[in-house]
């Protein structure tokens, strides 16, 4: 019996779906869409009301049907679960029964160390040299920035590089392998350091930065360590201040919502250094004997022990000996007698992080909050007085410049971009923090180009 032409159609429609649902050694066979005749049809509402683009969307609706169902099937695929995490899942993806230390020798610690400190490292190199905003005045140096880098990426193996099976095909598979991904595909050790030598309007200064992160996944669950150091170098003294460095670091659980959202929780600690007057200005001050009501404000150091200020033991006035010390309150100033005192917090860490990828984009957005900061150890504001009781401050000279509890902290990032080849991409960077009550944020865009 032949059938006509419209029940054909009608009969394939209807098996197309459950031959998608019942092999998938074979690929979901996309639709391609109609081209409009214009001798068939002469105006486009024709084309849009003809039968063979309502076949089309007939055809593109089941090969999505397929795609979804594929993807089901599809075990390496790890699928969407928004439950919340459980102690129970976590230890059986772990097993930490079969970890057995006393197994592991010297070659496989070297092969260790080979494999996530060497292997996989970057150079980099970049800035430019311009003139500064005022570019008449020639008096002012040129505006410059240099940065240099090395990176090393995770090297361990990739959680969703897919194996060939569900008649995948091998480009597919290689386009999977190959994708720079920043949502944990990779884990392993992957590290940053850079540093940057600028001078803007004139002014000079740098920057060290250095980050590393230790990354283990499982199957859903996972983990990482991580460390982060950061520090400005000011030329000029009167450029110093409290944000100038911090370091931080904490133990995160990752959770993997599926293959492009993860979360993380965990603990953080972070640091940075205040400023404090050194023993030995301490110890100065309080044998000295300050003149508050001269005009002069003649400042006399007791050299005898006698609690007595006599003429010869005059040392300056205030502006030569003590307003340098009192009124520059900067970290690492070894010219007026400051010295850091690192001060520590502690906190919850939430984090979220999302990635997409296609063979014309990708794009990775990431956030940590740190909510409820708590003080783990921050000294005490002192005062020290002189011979004739003139008080002033030890330490905290910055309390309230940079504060510690009950800040809204927070980071965060993008990674975004456009493909417009094999080789060439253009990138969006940007970052930005903000930690003790300072925001600080960077940003760049570029092209890249894959040797």
């Amino acid at each position: 019996m032949i059938l006509p032409k419209n029940s054909m159609k009608k009969l394939l429609l209807i098996l197309l779906p459950l031959f998608a649902l019942t092999s998938f050694s074979q690929e979901c066979d996309e639709p391609k869409l109609p081209d409009w005749d214009r001798e068939k049809y002469l105006y486009i509402g024709e084309y849009i009301a003809s039968e063979e683009l309502e076949e089309f969307f007939i055809l593109y609706k089941e090969y999505t049907r397929c795609q979804k169902e594929r993807k089901k099937q599809d075990t390496l695929r790890l699928q969407t679960k928004l439950e919340l995490p459980t102690l129970e899942e976590l230890k059986k993806e772990i097993k930490f029964d079969s970890i057995d230390l006393k197994s592991i020798t010297q070659k496989d610690i070297i092969e260790w160390g080979k494999k996530n400190l060497f292997e996989g490292i970057e150079l980099s190199f970049g800035g430019f040299i311009a003139r500064p905003k005022d570019f008449a005045d020639l008096n002012i140096k040129d505006d410059y920035a240099y940065s240099f880098g090395i990176r090393k990426k995770a090297s361990e193996s990739c959680l969703t590089c897919p194996e060939n099976i569900f008649g995948r095909k091998e480009e597919d598979l290689k386009k999977d392998e190959e994708k720079e991904s920043h949502a944990f595909n990779m884990q392993g050790m992957q590290y940053r350091i850079t540093w940057d030598f600028i001078r803007v309007d004139g002014r000079e200064y740098r920057e060290e930065r250095q980050y590393a992160r230790y990354t283990k996944i499982f199957t859903r669950y996972g983990f990482w360590i991580e460390g982060d150091h950061r520090r400005r170098i000011n030329a000029l003294v009167e450029d110093y201040g409290s944000n100038q460095e911090y370091v931080r670091g904490g133990l995160r659980i990752l959770y993997r919502v599926n293959q492009n959202v993860n979360f993380t929780f965990g603990y953080n600690v972070r640091g940075t250094p205040w400023a404090a007057y050194t023993d030995d200005f301490v110890g100065f001050y309080e044998n000295t004997y300050w003149d508050t009501t001269s005009t002069a404000q003649n400042v006399f150091y007791d050299f005898n022990g006698n609690n007595q200020w006599e003429n010869d033991e005059l040392v300056g006035t205030y502006t030569e000996i003590l307003d340098p010390v009192l009124t520059e309150p900067y970290i690492t100033n070894t010219y007026n007698a400051k010295k850091r005192i690192w001060a520590w917090t502690g906190s919850p860490v939430v984090g979220l992080d999302l990635f997409s990828e296609s063979e014309l984009y990708f794009i990775n957005v990431w956030a940590n909050f740190y909510p409820y900061p708590r003080d783990i150890k921050v000294p005490a504001v002192e005062f020290i007085t002189s011979g004739n009781d003139v008080a002033i401050k030890a330490f905290g000279m910055e309390a309230d410049w940079a504060p510690t509890e009950d800040v809204f902290e927070y980071d965060g990032g993008i990674e975004a971009g456009l493909k417009l080849g094999k080789k060439f991409s253009v990138a969006l960077s940007g970052q930005i923090s903000n930690y003790y009550g300072v925001q600080d944020y960077r940003t760049t865009i570029g092209i890249k180009y894959k040797l």
